[in-house]
């Protein structure tokens, strides 16, 4: 038997005591965890997954007793030989429990000889095999609030995906929730940390093959109401186009083809209206109109996505950009002649 297997067969059997000992508080746990990380490090031997099931069979000692109501209690909902109330004393597991997690959370992180590594892969699989959902769940919030490994639950693969499908899917809910409640982008300072949350439920459809799930995710960001940057949802719809030629490569059928074409040309139409209107937003500085006018409009197309209706009454004619209003037109594909006349005509006339 090698060096570090019997270590860590040492190792194994000091923390069995311990998690079996009576009493057993979460600093002592800390400590334990501290000087097992030390000993692998001297012996060259890594523990990091012990020290993440020793703290997982630590959080599953102390869960809430289910037997507790069963037991006799007082009025005031104390325990016989507790100080405290049934629900007082779950909240003092939980938070020890948390405090479990945390720990392993900090541990996971551990470099090994690799610095571009961001976890410990054995650690990390171990870690997602738990059928603690409670502490997957934190797990999961825990990724879902540190950007830099946000992008890490789209790629995991826990023994219960279900659940990470449904955390990540309740973190998009939210995020759309948010951005439709925002005002501006700019009043929004946490922005961009909500689109990337709600982009990574797209992203986790494209991981698992589901191309055109992720492109009606992303359509949906584009076109949601909220105060999105016109150049963001220009992006959302390039990654939604390109997302639905892969779906459609990879569907054979032949009645679908058609359903593909004509949603990849309704988004082309889309992106090409977008690119105009983020066009018009570069030429408000070089208009020669009322300062209060061009802040109004500016408004518009810098957080909105606007139909030809809202660009043609609400800044081409205001603005007189006659030149864009032809390409509008253009890009419109308005065929009625007697339209077209109609509405250059009341351009000519303001």
């Amino acid at each position: 038997m090698s060096s570090p297997e019997r270590m860590r067969q040492t190792v194994a059997a000091v923390v069995k005591r311990f998690i079996n000992n009576e009493g057993v508080n979460t600093s002592e746990l800390a400590e334990i965890a501290k000087t097992m990380d030390e000993i692998g490090t001297k012996h060259g031997c890594d523990l990091i997954p012990d020290i993440v099931q020793c703290c997982l069979a630590m959080a599953d000692k102390i869960r809430e007793n289910k037997a507790l109501p069963t037991q006799e209690h007082d009025q005031r909902g104390r325990i016989a030989g507790y100080s405290l109330t049934i629900n007082e004393l779950a909240e003092q597991n939980r938070q020890k429990r948390e405090e479990c997690y945390k720990l392993i959370c900090g541990y996971l992180q551990t470099p090994l000889d690799e610095p571009t590594r961001t976890f410990n892969e054995a650690a990390l699989h171990d870690a997602l095999q738990s059928e603690n959902a409670e502490w997957l769940t934190y797990f999961y919030t825990w990724l879902t609030e540190n950007p830099k490994y946000r992008l890490l639950l789209v790629s995991m693969a826990p023994a219960n995906e279900d659940l990470l499908r449904d955390h990540i899917h309740a973190d998009y809910r939210k995020a759309m929730g948010t951005l439709i409640r925002a005002t501006t982008p700019e009043q929004d300072q946490n922005q961009a940390d909500v689109l990337d949350i709600a982009e990574n439920w797209a992203n986790y459809q494209v991981q698992r093959k589901q191309h055109y799930a992720g492109a009606c995710v992303l359509f949906s960001l584009a076109m949601t109401e909220g105060n999105i940057f016109i150049g963001k949802r220009i992006e959302y719809f390039r990654k939604a186009k390109a997302y639905l030629k892969v779906a459609k490569w990879n569907n054979c059928q032949e009645s679908r083809s058609t359903e593909f074409d004509d949603w990849t040309g309704a988004i082309t139409d889309r992106i090409a209206l977008a690119e105009l209107q983020k066009e018009m937003l570069k030429m408000l500085d070089t208009l020669a109109v009322p300062s209060d006018l061009v802040k109004t409009v500016e408004a518009t197309l810098k957080c909105n996505l606007c139909d030809v209706d809202q660009l043609w009454g609400t800044v081409l004619v205001p603005l007189r950009m006659n030149t864009m209003c032809l390409r509008v037109l253009a890009l419109a594909d308005i065929r009625d002649q007697r339209r077209v006349f109609h509405l250059w005509g009341n351009l000519l006339e303001e």
